[in-house]
């Protein structure tokens, strides 16, 4: 039994932590990643992750050969029928309170912009999906791993389904910008 105890606990220090979010690096190559398809944006891969989470269904990079990945973003599951947002809700604060554990306590907005009067409950998902509240949590003091900034926000396809958006930007996503192909005028 002891034997086994042992071999166990060599198994655990000879296999190394994968930091970085999802598991992926700043600046880890492209061809070091399952990738399952390219993008619809220039740069961009959906890919499957060495360390997912149980709250995002896809995920995706912003890479380019000379700079490698620069970010990493996780699209959440689908909540649907939620037009009160409850749900969707709940689910941020479980993931922004892991990301303020991890990272510090991040900066919290959720702003309504739309008419007077429109605020009301049963519309939340609309009001978001309309553009009219922002509901995001952003880091970018102290991060580590070469991470400039974090964001967390809910999304929406509809005005009862909705989703989380993920997104760690490296400090090499300038630089990777500069690499993308550019959009020229030629066949306009």
């Amino acid at each position: 039994m002891r034997f086994k105890l042992l071999l166990l606990g060599i198994a655990c220090l000879a296999t190394p932590a994968i930091a970085g979010p999802f598991g992926i690096q700043k600046g880890q190559p492209l061809k070091s990643l399952a990738v399952l398809k390219k993008g619809d944006e220039a740069g961009t891969y959906i890919i499957k992750v060495p360390s997912p989470n149980k709250e995002f269904s896809n995920y995706g990079v912003l890479a380019t050969p000379q700079d490698g990945v620069c970010a990493v973003f996780g699209i959440g599951k689908d909540y649907e029928f939620d037009s009160y947002g409850k749900e969707i809700r709940a689910a941020f604060d479980t993931i922004r309170n892991a990301l303020n554990s991890k990272y510090n306590i991040g900066r919290m907005t959720d702003n309504f912009t739309g008419p007077p009067g429109t605020d009301i409950e049963f519309g939340w998902v609309l009001s978001i999906k309309h553009q009219n509240r922002i509901y995001k949590s952003t880091w970018n003091q102290q991060l580590p791993d070469g991470l400039s900034d974090i964001s967390l926000s809910v999304e929406a396809t509809s005005s009862i389904n909705s989703y989380l958006l993920l997104e760690y930007n490296f400090d090499n996503l300038e630089s990777c910008r500069a690499h993308l192909p550019q959009v020229g005028s030629s066949g306009l």
